[in-house]
């Protein structure tokens, strides 16, 4: 007998629905069985439990690290002030050890450090710079801290954020009362290829003083310089008292002598090493320094030979052989000989195998000592970053080629400051860039035997010859960088 149709069709109905319902049960016990496990909120035996992770104390503020005492300051803050400063006229100022700015005098003692910063008004015309390495700031600055008997020149770096704002920290080893002198003489880094623009200096001065007195304690002997602290040479220019108000005169320069801040040059001379061969290659500055040492340091120091302190180009040679013909030494006491070997600029022409066909043809060197870039600097299109590639391969090429034993002295460029010189593209911005460049690649070289002659550090704007239209140092100075010199050979050897 056979159920009516109607109820077949019901129980497949029912049975549909019961697959339908088993299936959907199983598929969720399925996933559940798939999802991790939260130990938070499902019972767990206290010895599965894994430790809670200790809780998180909050952190502390940082506290910016203070390097310098420049740090101290809110230059930001400075330059964005108006009721102090208007924002259009340049100023300086000297801060106050704990960073604060005021309007009165700062008081320290000796051997302490000072901020000092200049603030310049808008950009006198817009300025399209290539994108491009520059080895100074914006700005060309020189500034001074003068005394009644010290000067110091003072390298402002500019600040990273405020453009307009330039600062250093300055140590004062000597008490005095000293203000900032300065003189803008370039915008927007035109100091880099001068030609295109007009010199138009400001000068200003700083809108308080600093009084440093005396430290009542007694001073020990300052330790001779190490050869670090004589490749970075910090020091102030001390002079006698003079009745004069205006110290800020090349004219009283002569009556200044170089003193380190920190240590202390031995007058010494070449008699630390004997039997020596030096190989010298350099400009009309290194033979002003070899003048003065085949001398004995008497050269130009008659009362007849005012030409010759700012400018010995038309003295006759023949009075010096070794300069007419690089196979004559120039001979000293004790065995050494020097054998002067001209080198112009590095960059115009390629010295490279020129100065390695010279050396073979010389008696083997037991020093060497090169002086480049003055010839480079006055080049009118020639930028530091051109510089940079010529007297990098060149002094690659020294080290590894040439003289792959010897150590080698490097001369910086000549300090130039305060002025210009005509159809030329020398200003203290482009002699400050081509000493970093040098001073850059030797750092980069990473090499024992290469030692830096930082005559820049010697440099002040008194003591160069900008008047007399040369970029030399005035004599006195040459016998500075000469007793440096042979500190530092004598450290060396």
């Amino acid at each position: 007998m056979y159920a009516p149709s109607s109820q077949r069709r019901n129980l497949i109905v029912v049975v549909a629905v019961l697959t339908l319902l088993f299936t959907a049960t199983y598929f969720q016990y399925a996933s559940y069985n798939g999802v991790r496990v939260d130990t938070a909120t499902v019972p767990v035996s206290p010895a599965v439990l894994p430790r809670p992770p200790s809780p998180k104390l909050p952190s502390k503020p940082k506290t910016p690290t203070i390097q310098t005492v420049c740090d101290k300051v809110d230059i930001a803050w400075l330059a964005s002030d108006r009721q102090y400063w208007d924002g259009w006229t340049s100023k300086s100022m000297f801060i106050k050890p704990d960073g604060n700015f005021t309007v009165d005098d700062v008081e320290i003692t000796e051997g302490e450090t000072v901020c000092v910063v200049a603030l310049l008004g808008p950009v006198p015309a817009a300025s399209a710079i290539q994108p491009e390495t520059h080895f100074g700031p914006a700005d060309s600055i020189v500034t001074t801290a003068v005394g009644n008997s010290t000067k110091i020149s003072v390298t402002l770096q500019q600040h990273p954020k405020q453009f307009n704002a330039y600062f250093a920290p300055v140590y004062f080893a000597r008490a005095d009362d000293y203000r900032l002198e300065s003189t803008t003489e370039y915008r927007s880094y035109f100091w880099e290829v001068p030609i295109y623009h007009l010199h138009r200096p400001v000068d200003f001065s700083s809108q308080n003083t600093l009084r440093v007195t005396k430290k009542f304690v007694k001073q020990s002997t300052l330790p001779r310089c190490d050869k670090r602290q004589l490749q970075q040479l910090d020091g102030s220019w001390v002079g006698s008292a003079t009745t004069t108000n205006d110290l800020y005169d090349a004219d009283v320069m002569q009556n200044f002598e170089f003193v380190p801040d920190r240590c202390h040059l031995e007058e010494m001379s070449s008699e630390c090493f004997q039997q020596k061969t030096i190989h010298v290659w350099g400009d009309a500055n290194m033979r002003r320094n070899l003048k003065a040492i085949a001398s004995k340091d008497q050269w130009c120091n008659a009362v007849d030979s005012d030409e010759c302190i700012c400018n010995d180009d038309g003295e006759d040679v023949a009075n010096y052989p070794w300069l007419m013909d690089s196979q004559t030494p120039l001979l000293l006491d004790g065995g050494k000989k020097i054998y002067f070997n001209p080198v112009g600029s590095i960059t115009l022409s390629n010295q490279e195998s020129e100065i390695a066909a010279r050396a073979k043809a010389l008696p083997p060197a037991d020093i060497v000592i090169v002086s480049f870039g003055n010839d480079d600097i006055p080049s009118i299109r020639l930028t530091p970053s051109q510089f940079m590639i010529s007297f990098k391969a060149l002094a690659s090429h020294l080290l590894n080629d040439v003289y792959p034993h010897q150590p080698i002295v490097v001369r910086t460029p000549q300090y130039f400051g305060r002025g210009t010189l005509r159809h030329t593209s020398w200003n203290a911005g482009r002699s400050a860039a081509f000493s970093t460049v040098i001073q850059q690649t030797i750092a980069g070289l990473n090499s024992t035997r290469v030692v830096l002659w930082n005559t820049q550090k010697l440099g002040m704007a008194d003591s160069t010859c900008t008047s007399a239209g040369t970029p030399y140092s005035r004599r006195d100075i040459v016998s500075i960088e000469n007793t440096l010199l042979w500190n530092l050979l004598c450290s060396s050897s």
